[in-house]
């Protein structure tokens, strides 16, 4: 539809869960997950660990494991952690603002080439 070219990028969110159908005992590899909610609040989970960063708001720290609900901001424990995951989500905003980037040129492109 925008004629994107999306070789660009071969990378897949997602793993394949066939193993698990044909083998109940296979275990999967822990992988870390990343949330953009809008671009107003972001989220990044790895192991036990999960940020919740928020504009104009500080950033939340829970263990996931211990505190389920996320009841318990642990951010000022560890401040070491959040600046790690921080940095994650970071890297993810840059790859998301790389492919929004291409979406609205090639959408500016082809308005202007309506219009001429």
């Amino acid at each position: 539809m925008l004629d994107l070219d999306y070789n660009d990028r071969q990378e897949w969110d997602g793993i394949d869960l066939t193993s698990l159908f044909i083998n109940s005992e296979t275990e999967i590899e822990e992988r870390s997950i990343y949330w953009n909610l809008k671009e107003k609040e972001y989220a990044y989970r790895q192991g036990k660990w999960k940020l919740i960063w928020q504009q104009d708001k500080a950033k939340e720290l829970y263990d996931v494991e211990s505190d389920p609900q996320e009841e318990r901001n642990i951010a000022s424990h560890y401040p070491d952690i959040v600046d790690n995951l921080t940095q994650k989500i970071l890297e993810e905003q840059n790859l998301d603002n790389r492919w929004y980037v291409q979406i609205l040129t090639v959408y500016r492109l082809k308005i202007i080439s309506k219009i001429v």
